[in-house]
């Protein structure tokens, strides 16, 4: 069974790198589906670019604090496409 979260109508799939909106669903990278999901378990929080940068790379690549910025804006147009208002 696939572990799923859920906020504000969103379906978080995480065994497949999706989420789900109404009848729709979008696929992520495995780099923006992981930064949705710890942006999704600390709503209303706010994080140092560099936090999320270590809860998203647990390995030992070289990534800038300006690659949050790159994911954040495609995850947002990925967003976007559900069209959900919010």
């Amino acid at each position: 069974m696939s572990s799923k979260l859920s906020r504000l109508a969103i379906i978080i799939d995480e065994s497949a790198y999706q989420i789900h909106y109404q009848n729709q669903t979008i696929e992520l990278t495995p780099a923006k589906f992981r930064l949705l999901k710890y942006l999704s378990q600390h709503p209303g929080k706010v994080f140092s670019r560099d936090k999320v940068l270590n809860n998203l790379y647990d390995d030992y690549r070289i990534v800038t604090d300006r690659t949050i910025d790159s994911h954040i804006k495609n995850l947002r147009r990925k967003l976007q496409q559900l069209d959900c208002n919010n």
